[in-house]
């Protein structure tokens, strides 16, 4: 698979801006680091899609991890990305798809130790460096079965994180159903939808997880893992894929 790859030049994923802090001991003037957000048009040939705000920072990898992800487009489809200005423009040799959520049961043969799941959201916390200086911004890191990092990106949306690794995943031609998904921000459905789209049979957080995304990923053979401390987690699905 060859994407024909357009350069860019890539927007500041934080600025400074001036603002009042106030304590007890009265207000002072800074200047803080704030995580940016910019909207693009984002197109498909020559089809509008949606307005997209994201943070403007690997949006290659984020377009075909969004076409993917949300069912639109198979990566092989997609030729070139081009960003200029506020568009995103995506060039594919077929149409836009229908989205599906109907693929059937994932399986997988991956199995994870308690200390390895502890160590992936160690390693989320530990390059969350933007999320550090702001706390404005999401995570996501995918790993490969056996436990080696294969991409990380931070964003102002949680969605846009899995976009982005998902996208740089299928760039690289990673094989997907042999990866980990680790999120900073809640367990939506659609997050879960998401995963079972790119055909990644685990998905980790250091937070919580809804009603519909446990009672969906039970349903489509997804392990969720919940609420990472240093010491403990929560398994909601396929408790099988774990070694407890």
């Amino acid at each position: 698979m060859i994407y024909h790859k357009i350069f860019y030049k890539s927007g500041d994923l934080l600025k400074e801006r001036k603002c009042f802090i106030v304590d007890d001991k009265g207000t002072k003037v800074i200047n803080d680091l704030v995580a940016c957000e910019v909207s693009y048009k984002f197109y498909v040939n020559d089809l509008f899609m949606r307005d997209i705000v994201v943070s403007p920072l690997h949006l290659e990898e984020f377009a075909i991890g969004y076409l993917f992800s949300e069912g639109f487009l198979m990566p092989k489809d997609i030729s070139s990305v081009h960003v200029e200005n506020d568009v995103i423009k995506v060039l594919a040799t077929s149409k836009i798809q229908r989205p599906k959520t109907n693929f059937g049961l994932i399986t997988s043969n991956i199995k994870l130790s308690p200390s390895s799941i502890i160590s992936y959201v160690k390693k989320l916390y530990y390059l969350a460096e933007n999320w550090k200086k702001t706390g404005g911004l999401h995570i996501a890191l995918l790993f490969d079965a056996k436990g080696k990092l294969i991409k990380s990106s931070e964003d102002i949306s949680r969605y846009n994180t899995v976009d982005k690794v998902v996208g740089y995943a299928c760039l690289k031609g990673i094989d997907l159903t042999k990866t980990i998904l680790v999120i900073s921000g809640r367990i939506s459905k659609g997050i879960v939808t998401k995963a079972y789209r790119s055909r990644i049979p685990i998905l980790i957080s250091k937070s919580a997880s809804t009603d519909a995304a446990i009672d969906f990923a039970k349903k489509i053979g997804i392990t969720l893992i919940g609420f990472v401390k240093e010491d403990r987690f929560t398994i909601y699905t396929y408790k099988q894929r774990v070694l407890v």
